[in-house]
C-alpha cells in the first residue's frame, strides 16, 4: 500500500491532542488488494493553517519534473479536496476539509460504496455510488483519472514512483 504525499507529513499536535480517529483495512483478495484507511483530525487554527498549506503546495519531483497534488474546484467532491490520487486503478487518494480545522485523509483501493465503513459520503467524490457501486452502471471518465506519482518518459511510457529514490538511471 502507499498512503504517501497526501498522509506523508506528521501530525501537527493539535490534531493528536484533539482526538484524532484512525482506520485501517486492508483485504489481500484473490485477484486485488481492497483498502480503506481514513485518518481524522480536527486542528487548532495555525495547525489547521499550516496544513492546508502544505496540503496545496504538495508536488512529487521526479527527474523529469514535478507534478502538484490537484485542488479540487468542486467538480467532484462536495467539500475542498486535494486529491494525489483519483481513479488510479480504482485506487483514491485525498484529503478532504469535513469540519470547521477538520480534515479528513483518505486512501480507498477497490472498495464499492457498499463495502465503504468510516467515510462519510460527504468525504466522497460526488459520483462516487454511480461509478462504484454494485449497481453502478459506469466508471469515472478515463481522462478525470490522475497520479501524481506517475510520470511519462520521454518516449511515451509510464513510470510509477511511490518513493522518491526509486528512478531508473539514466532515462530522462
Amino acid at each position: 500500500m502507499h498512503v504517501k504525499k497526501v498522509l506523508d507529513a506528521t501530525i501537527p499536535p493539535s490534531g493528536i491532542a484533539n482526538g484524532a480517529e484512525f482506520f485501517d483495512y486492508a483485504y489481500n483478495g484473490f485477484f486485488d488488494p481492497e483498502a480503506e484507511i481514513v485518518l481524522r483530525c480536527t486542528y487548532d487554527d495555525a495547525d489547521f493553517a499550516a496544513e492546508i498549506n502544505r496540503l496545496e503546495n504538495t508536488v512529487k519531483t521526479s527527474p523529469a519534473g514535478g507534478k502538484p497534488i490537484l485542488i479540487d474546484d468542486g467538480s467532484r467532491f462536495s467539500v475542498p479536496a486535494y486529491v494525489a490520487e483519483f481513479d488510479n486503478d480504482h485506487g483514491f487518494e485525498y484529503a478532504v476539509v469535513t469540519g470547521q480545522r477538520e480534515i479528513t485523509y483518505v486512501y480507498l483501493a477497490f472498495r464499492q460504496l457498499e463495502q465503504v465503513r468510516r467515510i462519510p459520503v460527504t468525504a466522497l467524490p460526488a459520483d462516487y455510488a454511480e461509478c462504484y457501486s454494485k449497481n453502478g452502471t459506469k466508471g469515472f471518465n478515463p481522462e478525470d483519472r490522475y497520479n501524481i506519482y506517475e510520470f511519462l518518459y520521454s518516449d511515451g511510457t509510464r513510470f510509477t514512483s511511490y518513493t522518491d529514490d526509486d528512478w531508473p538511471v539514466n532515462y530522462w
